[in-house]
């Protein structure tokens, strides 16, 4: 019971702020524009009144005086309320320039028009807490997602993150995931909120959308490697420690799927740290033509199978992590050994304008399709042409493009299949 009443309080709480901020804004501005009108009216029936009346007893001069006065009560005093006696006693009058003084009685038309005039104003009273209550049950109505969402939000973070915490909290994403409804005001001038409910609840749906596909392709990846060292085990439990050949087999294949494992375990914890926000850069003014030199000399120490080539004539600075950024090129360059055949060209290549600065890693390898070429970025993407061929995760690309991002940089892919890739980190020039 305390429970549902907890949650119904906060609902209330939670529309109450939503739909009194949109209604006293819409409200005061549909109020402004009819008192605005009722003046237009007021102005309009009393300039007709007098021109009126000052062409019919003369002619109309613009610089003529003119005054209204009180005289003789028109209406008897039984007359209520009072101030409709006093304006029956209303009075116009107006001199033109060098004429004779004219007076007319405006008292009787006056005062009705002034009885209809507040008969107006009750009416658009009446009519305007009508809408009121009208728009604040169709603003709850529209906002309804959104007010659940808080509450569920609310009621999740009041709670102890048991087992049916957790639970809750998978049933209300799924909701989340299913619901396709999106908020429609239908006032331009809320368009900006609205814009801005919708894109919230879009990007938690794409949110637990990717999340929900980097566990399975992360459980899947490490599924894989897991059945394979049991495979083995099982195999050596059998007859491997009779048999030489089947134990040198079956240890060179644990050791090399435990290598698996490791490293896609310590990129899952890297891109995990990133997307928490728990990896700290630390930017620096770096050389980057001593950067991707070390990678090139680096690459040809430990890969003795491709020809690197360095094409970088002029220095260029960048801020930037040093290790980081010497990370990401390294993915490149190892995708692009990777994919390349023995003896093929790798090239590092070293370009800049007044504003950026260009690293670029070409290979003369199999190429992408244009079809996969837009998805190399995400995570565990692997093309159909080398799934199962080469050995790798589908999480390098993504680590790398994470690292370029932190440092407020691009990077982008060209490729044309069995010709070559060629992979661009673009960074912010800082003067030397």
């Amino acid at each position: 019971m305390k429970a549902e009443e907890t949650g119904e309080t906060i609902k209330k709480q939670k529309t109450s702020s939503i739909v009194r901020t949109i209604l006293v804004r819409y409200q005061m501005r549909d109020l402004g524009d009819t008192l605005f009108m009722d003046f237009l009216i007021l102005l309009t029936a009393i300039t007709c009144l007098t021109v009126g009346i000052e062409l019919v007893h003369g002619e109309f001069v613009w610089n003529a005086h003119r005054a209204f006065l009180l005289g003789e009560p028109v209406l008897a005093d039984t007359v209520r309320p009072e101030f409709l006696i006093r304006i029956s006693r209303l009075v116009y009058e107006y001199t033109p320039k060098n004429g004779e003084t004219v007076q007319v009685a405006i008292g009787r038309p006056t005062a009705y028009f002034f009885a209809f005039y507040n008969v107006m104003l009750i009416i658009q009273a009446v009519d305007w807490s009508l809408a009121w209550i009208w728009e604040n049950g169709r603003l709850r109505s529209i906002l309804k997602p959104i007010d659940e969402l808080a509450v569920a939000a609310e009621r999740l973070s009041s709670r102890a993150w048991s087992e049916a915490g957790l639970k809750e909290l998978e049933r209300s994403l799924d909701e989340i995931k299913r619901s396709d409804a999106r908020v429609s005001l239908g006032d331009k001038d809320l368009a900006g909120l609205e814009n801005a409910i919708n894109n919230l609840l879009t990007r938690l749906q794409k949110s637990y959308q990717a999340q929900t596909r980097f566990v399975d392709d992360a459980s899947h990846e490490l599924r894989t490697p897991v059945a394979v060292i049991q495979g083995y085990a099982s195999m050596l439990e059998r007859w491997g420690k009779e048999d030489p050949q089947t134990l040198e087999e079956s240890i060179h294949a644990i050791r090399d799927e435990a290598d698996h494992m490791k490293t896609l375990i310590d990129q899952l914890l890297f891109l995990a740290r990133g997307d928490m926000g728990r990896t700290k850069l630390s930017m620096e003014k770096l050389n980057v033509r001593e950067l991707m030199k070390e990678v090139r000399e680096e690459s040809e120490m430990i890969d003795n199978t491709h020809r690197y080539v360095l094409d970088a004539e002029n220095e260029y600075f960048c801020m930037a992590e040093p290790a980081m950024l010497k990370q990401a090129l390294r993915i490149l360059v190892d995708n692009a050994a990777k994919y390349t055949k023995e003896g093929g060209l790798i090239t590092l290549r070293l370009r800049g304008n007044e504003k950026k600065v260009s690293l670029e890693v070409q290979d003369s390898g199999i190429g992408i399709s244009q079809e996969e070429l837009p998805h190399i970025f995400e995570r565990f993407f692997r093309g159909e042409d080398v799934r199962g061929t080469t050995k790798g995760s589908g999480l390098g690309l993504s680590i790398a493009a994470w690292i370029v991002d932190r440092l407020s940089g691009k990077i982008s892919a060209l490729s044309i299949p069995d010709y070559g890739t060629r992979f661009v980190i673009e960074l912010p020039r800082t003067l030397a």
